[in-house]
């Protein structure tokens, strides 16, 4: 059965209690989808995709790009995007018939061929239940027309299936490459070009689906990076792909200037047509190349390290990348392995093999007299710095919720190891809270990271000037798997710059 449609136009709502009152506004003003059915689109709590029709998507957006946010009830609680959503059971019936219609256009071309029932049946089990829409584009799953059989029909086949799908082209998917450039594996087999245009949270996305992916379940993060006020700021994306996070920076949080960085060429075209199209590109700078060697120093108000399972590579250039005088934010995503016992490195960025230890750690150790210090919860903002510690060896996590966690549970890792314990096992407590344990974890082990790295990638002009490191927010941007999920820490840092003598010493008029 066709269970799941085709990406498709959804609004994207993050809190349940809202839900019923957008989708009664939406149904008032004609904009709802009967088609499809909500449903949450990552498997956590939140957020929800409430499908939307395609007139609603043009309407919104021109209102998006007018005014910067939707209009009420809709708010910036909610972003217009793409993502597959369960279909309703009318729908399902009528795909079922399109389906069929399908089965009896090409088993009607195998039949003319000289194919036995057998063969024939064989072969139509190949034929696709769902697909995914862009434009005039139909991008079938891998699993489609698989056998070698299918080579001899040549364009015949596919003008049948597009002429039943009612589109121009035709692609068939695989999964993404597992290549430095995370490809995707994509094959055109009807059409000119694989060229679509994706909108998201009105913003226009440009790619070639031969060559580049578009990931719709960075919802969140971009939601939130679009309610920033970035003016006047200068941030630097240093693994940029189609556009994901600079395309937002730029069209919602407003900032001064992008350095955008990506060592893909198709990448790179694509957000060349991406920054047109939104009439932004004066205010990008793009840098091809590796951004370990092509990103600016000394330039940013903020980083963005997007890069999947783990952007650890990048911290030395994105340390380099902060403004001496005012310091500034990191970004950093990874993928975070929660599962209680875990003894694989896979999904932990702070776990490596015993052969060789990670780019920039000394001797896997924290300098003597350093200090990882938690308090509080998750998704809370900072509330103040904990001077007790020493300044030039410190790193606070010192977040806003303090009554979340009972005194036996708060965290405190002094003078440890930098691959923290990960065996929850017999602990008593909650996985929940076990896998919020280990976020708070990665999240120290980001900040001390960051810590030892910005005294030799950013040195300070004065002597005795230091850098303070605070973790400001952890942010769940969704889960893959039980026990894997793709987290964001925000690491504040800040110069604390040494007075010269002269400017401490009082004068006297004689």
């Amino acid at each position: 059965p066709l269970f799941v449609t085709q990406m498709d136009d959804v609004l994207v709502v993050r809190s349940k209690k809202k839900i019923k009152k957008i989708r009664d506004a939406l149904e008032a003003a004609g904009y709802y989808d009967n088609s499809r059915r909500i449903a949450n689109l990552h498997g956590d709590a939140s957020p929800f995709g409430l499908p939307i029709t395609s007139t609603a998507t043009e309407d919104l957006s021109t209102h998006l790009g007018r005014h910067s946010t939707l209009p009420e009830p809709f708010g910036s609680d909610c972003v217009l995007s793409r993502a597959p959503l369960p279909r309703s059971k009318k729908q399902v019936a009528a795909l079922n018939s399109e389906h069929k219609l399908l089965q009896n256009a090409v088993g009607s071309l195998l039949s003319e061929r000289g194919f036995r029932s057998e063969e024939r049946d064989s072969l139509l089990l190949e034929l696709p239940k769902s697909w995914e829409k862009h434009g005039d584009l139909l991008l079938l799953p891998g699993g489609s027309f698989t056998s070698p059989l299918w080579r001899d029909f040549g364009e015949s086949l596919w003008k049948t299936v597009a002429g039943v799908l009612r589109c121009s082209r035709l692609a068939i998917g695989g999964r993404v490459s597992c290549d430095e450039f995370r490809s995707a594996a994509v094959w055109l087999v009807l059409g000119r070009d694989g060229w679509v245009e994706h909108v998201d949270n009105g913003i226009k996305y440009i790619f070639d689906v031969t060559s580049c992916m578009f990931s719709s379940g960075n919802i969140t993060e971009k939601l939130r990076i679009a309610k920033l006020n970035c003016s006047g700021e200068t941030v630097l994306d240093m693994y940029a792909g189609i556009g994901y996070f600079t395309l937002p920076y730029l069209v919602h949080a407003r900032a001064r200037l992008v350095h955008a960085c990506e060592w893909n060429a198709h990448a790179m075209e694509a957000l060349r047509r991406g920054l047109a199209a939104n009439r932004v590109q004066d205010r990008c700078v793009l840098h091809f190349g590796d951004n370990k060697q092509v990103a600016p120093r000394g330039v940013a108000d903020r980083v963005n390290l997007g890069l999947l399972p783990s952007s650890e590579a990048g911290w030395p250039a994105a340390c380099a990348a902060l403004r001496p005088d005012s310091g500034g934010w990191l970004h950093v995503h990874g993928n975070v392995c929660s599962k209680p016992g875990s003894e694989t490195a896979e999904h932990n960025p702070w776990e490596t093999g015993s052969e060789e230890p990670k780019i920039g750690i000394l001797g896997g150790q924290e300098p003597s007299g350093c200090a990882f210090k938690l308090e509080g919860g998750i998704g809370s903002r900072v509330e103040s710095f904990d001077s007790g510690l020493e300044a030039n060896n410190s790193v606070s996590l010192k977040l806003s919720q303090p009554d979340m966690l009972s005194p036996a549970e708060k965290l405190s890792l002094v003078d440890k190891q930098d691959r923290p314990d990960l065996d929850f096992k017999g602990s008593g407590k909650h996985p929940k809270r076990c896998r919020e344990e280990v976020w708070e974890r990665w999240a120290a082990y980001v900040a001390g990271r960051v810590r030892r790295l910005l005294p030799m990638e950013n040195p300070l002009p004065r002597e005795g000037s230091s850098w303070r490191v605070v973790v400001g927010h952890i942010e769940h941007v969704k889960s893959y798997a039980p026990h894997v999920d793709h987290i964001v820490v925000d690491v504040e840092c800040r110069p604390i710059l040494k007075q010269p003598a002269s400017e401490n010493m009082c004068t006297q008029d004689f």
